[in-house]
C-alpha cells in the first residue's frame, strides 16, 4: 500500500526535520510510493507518462493540442471499467487508441479512417466510447460548430456538428473499445 505525504509536527516555531522533507521529494521523483491527491488546478508542460496502474479522469472543461489531420495511434491495450450510462462498473479487455481531424469550413461532417481497427459488431455508447475537444486557444464561437461523434463504421469514424461552420474546425478524440 502507497504511503500518504504528511505534515505531521509542521507548525509555527517548530524545526522542519529532514524526513519531512525528503517524503516529498521520494514522492515525486517515485522512489517510494506515495499516494498523492490533488485538489484544483493542474498544468503540465511536457509528456505525462502513465508507466502502471489507473488513469481515473472525471471530466475536462479545456484541453489543448497539437493539430494533425487524421493521426490515429496504434491500438493500445488497457484492462480497465467502462461504464455505460446507469450500468454497474464491468472489467472488459479494451483498447484505446487517439487521433485528431478537422471538420472543413462549410461543412458538418468529418469521417476519419481507424484502419486496423475493425468496429464490425460493435455498438457506439456501449461497446465504443469517443470523447471529442477542441484546442482552449480555439474558440467555435457556436456549440453548434462543436463535433460530436455521430457514428461508427467497419473502420471509420463520424464527427459531426449540427451547423456548417465557416471556418475549418479541428477536433482531437479518444476511443476506448472492447476488443
Amino acid at each position: 500500500m502507497a504511503k500518504v505525504l504528511s505534515k505531521s509536527n509542521i507548525a509555527n516555531s517548530n524545526t522542519i526535520e529532514a524526513w519531512q522533507v525528503s517524503q516529498s521529494v521520494d514522492a515525486f521523483t517515485g522512489i517510494v510510493d506515495y499516494d498523492i491527491t490533488i485538489s484544483g488546478s493542474l498544468t503540465v508542460t511536457g509528456s505525462v507518462n502513465i508507466v502502471s496502474g489507473d488513469l481515473t479522469v472525471r471530466g475536462f472543461a479545456n484541453a489543448t493540442s497539437s493539430w494533425a489531420t487524421d493521426v490515429v495511434n496504434i491500438p493500445t491495450s488497457i484492462n480497465r471499467y467502462i461504464l455505460p450510462s446507469g450500468s454497474t462498473p464491468t472489467l472488459f479487455n479494451t483498447q484505446m487508441i487517439a487521433g485528431a481531424g478537422t471538420i472543413a469550413s462549410g461543412t458538418s461532417i468529418a469521417t476519419i479512417d481507424i484502419t486496423p481497427v475493425d468496429f464490425t459488431g460493435k455498438v457506439l455508447g456501449s461497446d465504443v466510447f469517443i470523447t471529442v475537444g477542441i484546442s482552449s486557444s480555439y474558440s467555435t464561437s457556436s456549440m453548434s460548430y462543436y463535433p460530436k461523434a455521430d457514428s461508427i463504421g467497419p473502420n471509420f469514424v463520424t464527427f459531426t456538428t449540427t451547423a456548417a461552420a465557416p471556418f475549418n474546425v479541428p477536433f482531437f478524440f479518444t476511443i476506448v473499445y472492447k476488443s
